[in-house]
């Protein structure tokens, strides 16, 4: 008998630790907003049609986002605030990874905004220094956005996980990418991903999500070339005095890039959230 009672007391404290697992598990994922027919996100860069107060990742300030679906596609939108992340984003790029088990792991991902090559940063850099020497920052975030009309998609050929295809926008038809400023120098990205591109089968809308926001890291042979951030000019893509930002611990401030790597590398650093479907209303 008292061993009977000693496993059933045993039992009861697996299930209560397993019962408080899964709420503070629960606690973490956060519920998206129901996004009806007439109230469905533009995907343009402009985040008016967003639920305010946008979210905020716990480990960093600098990132604001948000989520929502509809029944037939899952939004994402970032505000980024942060001017060094801004430029860092510039010269190496921004990778949003979606883990659809809800481990966040890098399984399939977009590429937007893309690095900018060194023909669009000079495009950029004349249009925004208006034929002077000094460039005015509100015309360069302005011809930046205009040129980020192209996004890549990793992961989502099945049978190549590994390939990674480059898409425009102007082509695209279901899968959109857009970027702005806001008033204040804020950069603003929008993403439009059909559901059906995420899960196979019928849709639940319970469904699991796991979010990555990742800057590029550098090329590893990144010290040896040049680069984006090996200029002393008073350039603001290129310049080299950018102050060390929580979100880019690791990474190499200062030197060269040309061709930013998405490997997994603990030099790669960003923010991860956890998001659940809601249900159609």
């Amino acid at each position: 008998m008292k061993i009977k009672l000693q496993i059933a007391i045993a039992l009861l404290i697996v299930w209560g630790c397993i019962g408080m697992s899964s709420c503070s598990s629960n606690k973490n994922i956060v519920a998206m907003k129901w996004y009806s027919s007439d109230s469905t996100i533009v995907v343009d860069g402009n985040l008016d049609e967003w639920e305010r107060p946008l979210k905020e990742s716990p480990g960093y300030t600098g990132i604001q986002y948000n989520t929502g679906n509809d029944a037939e596609n899952f939004y994402f939108c970032i505000r980024i605030s942060d001017k060094t992340v801004q430029r860092k984003i510039m010269g190496l790029g921004l990778s949003i990874y979606l883990d659809t088990l809800g481990k966040r792991k890098e399984k399939i991902g977009i590429g937007y905004p893309l690095a900018l090559t060194e023909k669009q940063i000079e495009t950029i850099s004349f249009e925004a220094s208006k034929g002077s020497f000094k460039i005015d920052d509100r015309a360069l975030d302005d011809a930046y956005a205009n040129i980020c009309q192209e996004f890549e998609l990793m992961g989502f050929i099945e049978e190549d996980p590994t390939e990674v295809i480059r898409v425009s926008n102007l082509a695209s038809k279901d899968l959109k990418t857009a970027m702005r400023f806001d008033h204040i120098g804020a950069m603003l990205c929008e993403f439009r991903i059909p559901l059906e591109q995420l899960y196979s089968g019928k849709i639940q809308y319970n469904e699991i999500l796991s979010i990555g926001i990742k800057v590029n890291q550098p090329a590893p042979d990144a010290a040896n070339d040049p680069g984006l951030f090996d200029d002393n000019t008073n350039n603001s893509i290129t310049s080299n005095n950018q102050t060390q930002n929580s979100l880019l611990q690791g990474t190499a401030q200062g030197i060269g890039m040309q061709a930013p790597s998405r490997a997994a590398n603990p030099n790669m650093t960003g923010i991860w959230t956890t998001v659940q479907l809601s249900q159609p209303k």
